[in-house]
């Protein structure tokens, strides 16, 4: 069987959730299936051929084409998934670690066509920065606007990469490391790398529980706190351990225990 999957440019979650396990699935069939995505997601599709990975689109639409469905249900159509981890956590990197990796996913931008919600904001990453960078090699990672395909939010100024650069010199800022890898196959290495990342909602939260560890994840609104999907079937990615929290004082109060 020969199938042509054109995922017309969707939202970043949308396109992890719901299309990559579908051509995953074929692929497993041992359909001979091609996939036409958005620059710098060849990745996601490892498994296949490299010439079965288009990378036609440019800039993401808000949403998926409803043929692919809605990723805020209570299960999962597809529930198998490539093993990112096992993938991508021995390629050689020329930065190098001391101690083990833990990540902080942030995004500070328009949500739903209005002002940011889901974020970790100066304050809240100050003392996360004070409690795990003596401990662990702690990376940063919001992507700067020239990292990932444009959408339709706007990105904000939130004062962060200032703040790692006047305050903390030893966190390690993603968007300055210098490999020979595409933005999302680094975040794919670092993360399968990790022993786990705090994230916020959004396609940052669900790309971290794609590659093991735990993956704690600050989140006020959104589907996925509506429909719970967070404790329903994140951990079904990877195995990755998941916590939700509301409040940045919970969140605060359990990165404190991290060891």
């Amino acid at each position: 069987m020969e199938l042509i999957v054109d995922t017309y440019a969707p939202e970043f979650g949308y396109e992890l959730i719901l299309i990559v396990p579908l051509v995953y699935k074929h692929y497993l069939n041992n359909d001979k299936v091609t996939v036409i995505t958005n620059q710098g997601m060849r990745c996601f599709y490892y498994f296949l051929p490299e010439d079965c990975v288009i990378e036609k689109y440019t800039k993401r639409t808000e949403k998926t084409n409803n043929f692919y469905g809605d990723i805020h249900v209570p299960a999962l159509k597809n529930e198998i998934f490539p093993d990112y981890k096992s993938h991508f956590k021995n390629k050689k990197l020329k930065n190098s670690f001391e101690k083990d990796v833990l990540i902080v996913n942030n995004k500070y931008n328009t949500e739903w066509g209005s002002e940011p919600v889901n974020f970790l904001d100066l304050n809240t990453l100050s003392e996360i920065f004070k409690i795990l960078s003596p401990h662990f090699s702690l990376i940063y990672n919001r992507p700067r606007g020239d990292k990932i395909p444009k959408d339709n939010s706007i990105l904000f100024d939130l004062g962060d990469y200032d703040l790692i650069s006047k305050n903390f010199p030893n966190v390690i800022d993603i968007n300055e490391l210098q490999e020979n890898y595409s933005f999302n196959e680094l975040q794919l290495i670092l993360g399968s790398k990790s022993i786990g990342k705090i994230s916020v909602q959004g396609g940052g939260s669900i790309l971290s529980s794609f590659t093991g560890g735990f993956n704690y994840i600050y989140a006020i609104k959104g589907g996925e706190v509506q429909h719970n999907t967070f404790n329903l079937w994140y951990s079904k990615f990877s195995n990755s351990k998941i916590r939700t929290y509301s409040k940045y004082e919970t969140l605060l109060h359990d990165i404190k225990k991290i060891k």
